[in-house]
């Protein structure tokens, strides 16, 4: 229908509808879009009817599923929002637009004679790069997971080699001042004052995270070495990670996890602010911290 009445020399896009009009092109982008669109199956959207634009004309769509999922969206990507993308979402589809107000109140009229409320699926998100005219499609997220990202996250009794391996990888990635060296680590595991977790990917070690009990204070954990092996990120390992680590603070009581980052790390930082991590006062003498965080348990 759109091929049918937009004005085909401005017609650089299928017919859509926008969740946002202006987020970065990285990996603060990516993995988010990756691990939302994973979580959820595809759900039915309503559609209520039509509208005038003015000068074209669109579809409105309702649906509880669509709104919770951009909500999740919009939390992750707060700090990079425009002022039109904080505006409440208001789901639509545009079949015409930027013609003359004449022609799109008739066909407003054409449609609406034969209008009758139906549903339509919505299966995915498609990611879409604006290039100041033309558009080019960045990724497709089919909607629910797929056999292949099925993560396993076990909790480790000891230090193991493939978990050292992993937290070398992440002191080596992120380039750690303060690291736990082996010794250390078992220590921590030993005496139970941290609990280290590997998630696996079809048998592979893909990522790990720790947490350290009584950090700031006795009521609370610390969570660190938050690490996803490269091939493995967008899959959902690192919210299943944090998923185990925030299972395991709330059975053992802690009232608060604690976690630092920098502002340099974008995913990280939308991956915690999506969790219901929010900013809170520094708690360590961590010299490559730039932001600290708490997140309730209890």
């Amino acid at each position: 229908m759109r091929q049918r009445y937009y004005p085909p020399a401005l017609n650089r896009i299928p017919a859509h509808l926008s969740l946002f009009h202006a987020l970065p092109g990285d990996a603060s982008v990516r993995y988010p879009l990756r691990e939302a669109a994973a979580s959820v199956q595809p759900f039915a959207m309503r559609v209520e009817g039509l509208r005038s634009m003015g000068r074209g004309v669109l579809y409105a769509l309702a649906s509880p599923e669509l709104m919770r999922l951009h909500g999740a969206l919009a939390a992750q990507f707060k700090t990079y929002l425009t002022p039109q993308d904080k505006q409440p979402l208001r789901p639509h589809v545009v079949v015409q637009n930027k013609v003359e107000p004449a022609e799109a109140k008739a066909l407003l009229a054409e449609l609406q004679a034969s209008f009758a409320e139906r549903r339509v699926m919505a299966e995915g998100l498609d990611w879409w790069e604006y290039m100041g005219g033309p558009w080019r499609p960045i990724e497709s997220f089919g909607f629910g997971p797929s056999p292949a990202a099925a993560v396993r996250v076990v909790r480790l009794g000891e230090l193991t080699a493939e978990a050292w391996a992993l937290l070398g990888e992440y002191y080596e990635s992120v380039g750690v001042v303060q690291q736990d060296g082996p010794e250390t680590m078992r220590d921590l595991l030993r005496s139970e004052k941290a609990c280290l977790w590997v998630a696996y990917v079809e048998g592979e070690a893909a990522g790990c995270v720790l947490l350290k009990d009584g950090i700031p204070d006795p009521a609370s954990a610390e969570c660190k070495r938050l690490y996803v092996r490269p091939r493995f990120r967008g899959r959902g390992v690192a919210g299943a990670l944090m998923q185990a680590l925030e299972t395991h603070a709330r059975e053992h009581g802690k009232e608060w996890v604690y976690l630092d980052t920098n502002d340099a790390f974008r995913a990280s930082v939308a991956l915690y602010r999506g969790r219901g991590y929010e900013p809170c006062d520094r708690y360590n003498d961590n010299p490559q911290a730039s932001l600290f965080f708490r997140k309730r348990m209890l």
